[in-house]
């Protein structure tokens, strides 16, 4: 018996080896881009998510199909090659264990016989293994609690196919208030009340300052400029603690115009597919001659603001 379990796993780790070096040359394995955030893994079986256990059996949790409810559980991110799970946190992975048929759990990464490099193929709706050629995510049955294996046999079922939510869509832009009269101090919001464990998350604030600092995912301005890198970093550096706060505050500032004006604070629609969209409101705020006289500039990007007008920017600073 002994004998038989070693050949075994000899056996396996050669295949191993030369299916990734096969599947590594495909042009269409790829990581996900960068505008991802937690969100959930949606079967193709209706109504269906992919489900960490929260059992930990001998250091490992199985992984189901089971029917969609948002939780912790549901809520699944890559980082890099890896398929991490907001409820087990940063050092557990989505694995397969090759000693047990290719079954999928929850289990610390980087343990040997196990494989949690996982890449994947947008077009068709599948998540591969880049370790076993054609190993394909696959949930057994259509029932509630079906066991969810890395099987050789693509064939590009229904049940082979998995909508990775969490995409993000973020686009900025200066919203106008309400005119302003006189010296007083004025009283707005600022940050963000969010109703999802998804979106409170730490990863999912790191996930849009990632995305908002390269720019990608992201619009700005009435017309969805995009901006240089530096401005993009800035404002990502700027703002991340307004979108990593789970409940609006109050924010008070002093506004002295010489007549009537317009009063303009810059906020983010963030929508997180599958998952939330949110309103985050920033401290940058402009102070312009009326809802005609729109802000040019990027929050910090204006020359000689000291009246908060917006209407000169710094090159790389321009919206459109």
């Amino acid at each position: 018996m002994v004998v038989l379990s070693l050949s075994f796993g000899l056996v396996a780790l050669l295949v191993v080896a030369t299916s990734f070096r096969t599947l590594k040359k495909r042009e269409d394995v790829t990581l996900l881009p960068i505008n991802w955030a937690p969100g959930p893994i949606m079967s193709g079986v209706a109504g269906m998510c992919l489900i960490a256990g929260t059992g930990n059996a001998g250091g490992r949790a199985p992984v189901y199909n089971w029917q969609c409810n948002g939780g912790t559980t549901q809520m699944w991110y890559f980082e890099g090659s890896q398929i991490k799970n907001l409820f087990w946190g940063h050092g557990w992975c989505l694995m397969a264990d090759y000693l047990r048929a290719g079954l999928l759990m929850m289990h610390r990464c980087s343990v040997k016989h196990f494989i949690d490099e996982w890449f994947a193929l947008l077009g068709s709706n599948q998540i591969i293994n880049p370790r076993q050629r054609g190993g394909v995510m696959d949930a057994a049955t259509t029932k509630n609690g079906s066991i969810v294996y890395m099987r050789n046999n693509n064939h590009g079922g229904f049940n082979q196919r998995w909508t990775i939510g969490g995409k993000l869509k973020i686009s900025g832009r200066w919203v106008p208030l309400h005119g302003v009269v006189g010296k007083r101090i004025y009283t707005e919001k600022v940050g963000v009340t969010k109703g999802t464990e998804a979106t409170k998350s730490s990863q999912w604030s790191k996930s849009v300052s990632t995305s908002v600092s390269a720019g990608v995912g992201c619009a700005f301005g009435s017309v969805s400029s995009t901006l240089s890198t530096e401005v993009s970093k800035s404002m990502s550096s700027s703002h991340s603690r307004q979108w990593s706060q789970t409940k609006e505050m109050d924010f008070s500032m002093e506004i002295s115009p010489k007549d009537g004006a317009y009063l303009w604070q810059w906020q983010y629609l963030m929508d997180t597919e599958y998952v939330e969209s949110l309103w985050v409101k920033t401290k940058d705020y402009a102070v312009t001659a009326g809802i005609p006289e729109i802000p040019k500039c990027a929050p910090g990007w204006c020359v000689k603001c000291k009246k908060n007008r917006y209407q000169k920017c710094y090159p790389g600073g321009e919206l459109r």
